[in-house]
């Protein structure tokens, strides 16, 4: 058997083992908000058994435990290797000006298709907003580590080595946006293209740096400050109101305020990485 999986392509081995490394880190944290929504959805119970999940994952992927044989694969393909604070600081800077580009081409392109993500309204409706906010601050931790180790760590890591880092970083992309259609989501144009940017970004961040730790820093961050700004929309009655279409958002102000925001912070993303590429090279050297 494992002389079979050896012959395998390493995209495939990195695909299968990337979403194995995913199913097993979201599943029972999944599990567990669920069931925490269903039987008691003002009690947070699920959140410190999350919590302790996350924990024995890390500690399980990252290299720890039996088998000792299997340990030195395990923290290689999880990456979390430690930076430098200059790398650190620039890792966030850059990831940051992105994020904040990203959340930009998605006010530009939201007229197209008005964003749904009802799968969220349920939690919206039945938790009280304290347990809501815990309740997404772990489901964006886990989130932003078990997706970064699985598709940053293991799958892009091994494709990267044999493949390099453009071709390592188009498969995980492709198999990243793949995850995200399902059941639960309203997958429509304009999120597939922020989902692909996004990863590419994360995919840029991990190559440079050699570490998915500020990939799953941003990646968590974002995700919760998303949840919760949708809360807000929908709280306040302004999700679907808006009529969708270029010609409509073109005569408002805030429309071209956001094209321009885009540009900005595209521009100034650029130029963040850049620095992060040379402080990561001279860090690697010295």
């Amino acid at each position: 058997m494992r002389r079979l999986w050896q012959r395998l392509p390493v995209v495939v081995r990195a695909v299968v083992v990337g979403a194995l490394v995913n199913t097993a880190g979201e599943q029972p944290a999944g599990n567990l908000i669920f069931a925490n929504l269903q039987m008691s959805p003002t009690i947070p119970w699920s959140v410190p058994l999350i919590v302790v999940w996350l924990w024995l994952f890390w500690q399980y992927f990252s290299g720890q435990w039996w088998p000792a044989s299997t340990a030195g694969d395990r923290a290689e393909g999880f990456a979390a290797r430690p930076l430098s604070p200059r790398v650190w600081r620039w890792a966030l800077v850059a990831g940051g000006l992105a994020m904040t580009s990203i959340a930009a081409l998605h006010l530009v392109l939201s007229p197209i298709t008005p964003p749904t993500y009802k799968v969220f309204y349920n939690f919206f409706l039945r938790m009280p907003f304290p347990t809501l906010v815990l309740v997404v601050i772990t489901l964006s931790a886990v989130a932003g580590i078990v997706e970064e180790a699985a598709f940053r760590g293991y799958m892009q890591g091994a494709i990267e080595r044999h493949h390099g880092s453009v071709v390592a970083i188009a498969v995980t992309t492709f198999f990243f946006v793949l995850m995200h259609f399902g059941g639960f989501q309203a997958m429509s144009a304009p999120r597939t293209l922020l989902i692909a940017v996004v990863s590419v970004m994360y995919g840029v961040l991990r190559h440079l740096t050699g570490s998915i730790l500020p990939g799953m820093i941003l990646h968590s961050v974002g995700d919760a400050l998303g949840v919760l700004l949708l809360w807000f929309y929908w709280s306040y009655g302004t999700i679907g109101t808006r009529l969708p279409g270029f010609a409509a958002a073109s005569r408002s102000p805030l429309f071209w305020l956001s094209v321009a925001e885009m540009f900005v912070f595209s521009a100034a993303s650029v130029w963040a990485f850049r620095k992060l590429a040379t402080i990561s090279r001279l860090s690697q050297t010295a």
